[in-house]
């Protein structure tokens, strides 16, 4: 098989524009065909991972030799899927094994960490031990020894805790280097593949800040560094002297910046780089000896901040070649002379290419969705407005192709997690409601994490109150600049968001004609009792202390709380509603959760006081949605719904309901 013919195919459906025709939801959901690409420390290989045509979502291992194109099938096994790849050297690819979601008697668990020798396809499963491997996680590898690599497992004594092992990728055979003796749950390894650092994990009732616990060479103390903000150390890693740590944190200042952090001394540097709206959390690219080539952040989009000229320079080369795209160098050889590119936009799910340097030449290899015409897809639109007590408020806005100088019904996208952040990039459920003639909004509302200390505790106990303030002000900007037609305004959301849609119709009943909520809970009440099950099962207390941040506290505010509850704003509701339950797909008859029973007790409520309401039950098979055929389903029926309440059938209905 060779890959130079499936390129000229790729090519010609993924590059260049074409008139604009109707997207197909199957196309839209399809698995993607190629992902999760690395390139090999010599540059001769590439390791991919491919969707299997006939099993739903799971995944085969390819290598593609990039000299010859020659397309190999390293891993292929029924009922199981590859989840991830990592070179080990030249010679040892490494990868995760899953069982098929769809595999008979699944019960989605990992299967265990795989080496693969390329020269006689030996494989070995690491580590070999007794117990259970299969919640091994590679930490990484010795750079000294590539036959070692580092893992941790979770150790049978205190289980959130991982101890470290030292890997042999020939035989499995592991030596434990140490003990968990800092509480810390997730390593940070120097360039040396020593253990020297980690995130630890706090054991303070009220206390929800993190801490970093940090050693010196050669010192058994731990140290530590305190969080000064919720949302600080989302990056930390050893620069190349092995004294400087590289993190993100607010100290100091209302946003995180990016510091050298000098473990002997204990003292921040000056920042390397900061910014006057966004926090600078996000992903550090480092060489292999440790130096930092790019920093990358969203904002708007994404900004990338370069600490060499030479790979800043690389940088402009694929910006120029591949405009209107974000391109990211994911890999490279060791000689640094062939870089693994990904490429992608807000219009395009993605692709992979090939920058030779010595050659001067860009070369594409796999398109993640070749079926997918960007021409075909919406912009999604970064816009900023002010509130009504004059915060800038960020988010974003895909219009349908056709509603340029004209208003269009607009769609609400509910976020469906405390603090969680909307960003730029190719959204499948914005465009498939904007194919349909939706506009879709998607606002970072005050508590979204990225915008600063400040800006994060705006959010925190206002879920109810000025979070929906910025969602109605969204929507009066919408109306207020033409694009987005009065009375013809729905909310839609997940999960929590589903919560918020339901706050969102008793909060501001006359804005939104209509909302869809999937998987929402209606009673606070069991959200706190779900938070105090999950902590019993991590022993501590985090998620509850989350809670009574974000939320409020039931101990001190239950009549707050009761009014914070859908189940007791029935009367404040007079929207449409369409109530999408996630129900087990079996034969058997399964007994109400505490959730559908009060789900089905609200909707019963909503019904009798004469709201119309629609309830779908969706079922699923472990994780909800998985499949195409389940998401086609699911958005054609929400679709239908829109279609009926604010769409092109809405005036037909209204008449029938006079």
């Amino acid at each position: 098989m060779k890959l130079f013919l499936l390129l000229l195919l790729f090519i010609s459906q993924a590059i260049g524009g074409s008139e604009a025709q109707a997207i197909k939801p199957e196309d839209l959901f399809a698995p993607y065909e190629f992902s999760y690409a690395k390139i090999s420390p010599d540059g001769k290989y590439l390791a991919v991972l491919a969707a299997k045509p006939d099993a739903k979502y799971s995944h085969k291992l390819l290598l593609v030799d990039l000299d010859s194109g020659n397309v190999k099938t390293l891993v292929d096994v029924p009922d199981q899927n590859v989840s991830w790849i990592s070179w080990a050297n030249n010679n040892k690819l490494l990868y995760g094994m899953k069982v098929s979601r769809y595999a008979p008697r699944n019960i989605g668990f990992n299967l265990g960490i795989y080496a693969t020798d390329l020269v006689d396809l030996n494989t070995v499963r690491i580590p070999k031990m007794y117990g259970t491997p299969s919640a091994a996680n590679l930490l990484d590898t010795v750079p000294s020894d590539p036959n070692h690599v580092l893992m941790d497992l979770p150790d049978h004594r205190k289980s959130m805790f991982p101890i470290i092992y030292r890997v042999n990728i020939n035989d499995g055979e592991s030596k434990q280097i140490n003990l968990n003796d800092a509480n810390i749950i997730k390593w940070i390894v120097d360039n040396d593949g020593q253990p020297r650092a980690g995130r630890s994990l706090e054991r303070k009732r009220n206390d929800l800040l993190g801490k970093i616990v940090y050693r010196a060479r050669g010192s058994k103390e731990w140290k530590s560094i305190k969080a000064t903000g919720l949302h600080d150390f989302d990056t930390i890693s050893f620069d190349s002297d092995n004294q400087h740590l590289l993190l993100s944190s607010s100290a100091g200042s209302d946003r995180q910046k990016l510091f050298r952090f000098d473990i002997e001394t204990g003292e921040y540097g000056d920042p390397l780089a900061s910014d006057s709206i966004y926090d600078v959390s996000g992903f550090l690219m480092q060489d292999r000896a440790g130096h930092p080539i790019y920093f990358r952040y969203p904002t708007e989009k994404y900004k990338k901040l370069f600490f060499s000229q030479e790979w800043a320079d690389r940088q402009a080369t694929l910006d120029d070649a591949l405009p209107n795209r974000e391109n990211r160098i994911i890999g490279w050889s060791d000689d640094e002379k062939r870089l693994l590119v990904s490429s992608w936009s807000d219009r395009h799910p993605g692709e992979y290419y090939l920058y030779d340097e010595a050659e001067g030449k860009l070369r594409f290899l796999v398109s993640k969705a070749a079926w997918i015409d960007p021409g075909n897809m919406a912009e999604m639109q970064p816009i900023v407005f002010q509130s009504r007590d004059g915060l800038d408020i960020h988010g974003y806005l895909t219009l349908p192709q056709n509603a340029i100088g004209t208003s269009v019904p607009l769609l609400v996208f509910a976020n469906g997690g405390m603090g969680s952040r909307n960003v730029w990039g190719y959204d499948r459920g914005a465009q498939f409601f904007a194919s349909r003639g939706y506009a879709v909004m998607q606002i970072n509302t005050r508590g979204t994490a990225g915008y600063g200390e400040d800006f994060a505790a705006k959010g925190h106990r206002q879920l109810t109150g000025r979070v929906l303030d910025d969602l109605a002000d969204a929507v009066h900007w919408g109306i207020e600049k033409g694009v987005v037609t009065p009375g013809k305004v729905c909310i839609y959301g997940k999960d929590f968001g589903g919560y918020m849609v339901l706050m969102a119709l008793a909060r501001v009943p006359d804005l939104f004609h209509c909302g869809v909520e999937y998987g929402a809970p209606v009673d606070l009440s069991i959200l706190f009792k779900v938070a105090k099950w999950a902590d019993k099962i991590i022993g501590g207390f985090e998620v509850t202390k989350a809670m009574r941040l974000f939320v409020g506290d039931p101990r001190k505010e239950r009549k707050l709380l009761d009014r914070m509850s859908p189940i007791n704003r029935v009367a404040d509701i007079k929207a449409s509603l369409l109530v999408i339950e996630h129900v087990p797909k079996t034969d058997k008859k399964t007994k109400p959760n505490d959730f559908s029973k009060d789900l089905r007790e609200f909707v019963k409520k909503l019904t009798g006081q004469g709201n119309h309401v629609e309830h779908e039950e969706v079922p699923y098979v472990v994780d909800g949605l998985s499949s195409a055929e389940e998401k086609v389903d699911f958005y054609t029926k929400v679709a239908a719904f829109l279609d009926r309440q604010i769409g092109s059938e809405s005036a037909v209905l209204e008449t029938e309901h006079d």
